[in-house]
């Protein structure tokens, strides 16, 4: 990568009209990321970060307390887009979250790459929980998925698509996982995969703990109705 910079947003209180904290790179830029113990109150995304071009984000996005309330914009409590080749290594960590739209919202896209490990967060969505998706000859590693409370009002705890030859593997552990729909919802599309486990989470959910279409593999076992 062309640089390298590092940037630590920490212990401020943020009340914006748009996101709350927005972090955009590219061109061949390498980033490391620490945004921790912020009250971030936003009426768009409340932490965005996007790589863009051959670009490379790394960090840590822990202990913040984020509220999202838009009636115009997108308003996820946290938004990752990673696209056009581009690399990002985060962990999401213990962080309370109280979103419009979704929880964590991940895009991974043309020929990119995230691994991503989300602990230890108590998510509130009126939307999806988690919501990931790749497209285009892409991947996602979301190898850690516990310790998470995660709400959902309307939509499902988890969702997770995987289209246009790209994949993503997951791990669902030791959450609990309160949905409208489904728990996990997971559907592959267009010559991808999805691979995973869900094994060990406390839910209550609409539906069904796991919903699933296309080239899926899910191991399901030990999980506790609520």
């Amino acid at each position: 990568f062309a640089s390298t910079n590092g940037i630590t947003i920490s212990n401020n209180f943020i009340d914006a009209d748009e996101d709350g904290i927005d972090i955009d790179i590219d061109d061949d830029v390498a980033i490391d990321v620490t945004i921790t113990n912020n009250t971030i109150s936003s009426n768009d995304n409340g932490i965005e970060l996007d790589a863009d071009d051959d670009s490379s984000i790394t960090g840590t996005i822990s202990g913040n307390t984020i509220t999202t309330t838009s009636f115009i914009y997108t308003a996820n409590g946290i938004d990752i887009d990673v696209d056009e080749e581009s690399i990002v290594d985060l962990t999401i960590s213990n962080n309370t979250i109280d979103a419009e739209d979704d929880g964590i919202n991940i895009d991974v896209d043309d020929d990119s790459t995230a691994d991503i490990v989300v602990s230890g967060n108590d998510i509130t969505a009126d939307e999806d929980g988690i919501d990931a998706y790749v497209d285009d000859d892409s991947f996602l590693d979301l190898d850690v998925i516990s310790g998470n409370t995660i709400v959902s009002v309307n939509e499902d705890g988890i969702e997770l698509d995987a289209d246009d030859d790209s994949s993503i593997d997951f791990t669902v552990t030791g959450n609990t996982i309160i949905a409208d729909d489904d728990g996990v919802d997971a559907e592959e599309t267009d010559s991808s995969y999805i691979d995973g486990s869900i094994t060990g989470n406390s839910y209550s959910v609409g539906d069904d703990l796991l919903e699933q279409s296309g080239d899926v593999n899910v191991t399901v076992s030990g999980n506790t109705s609520l």
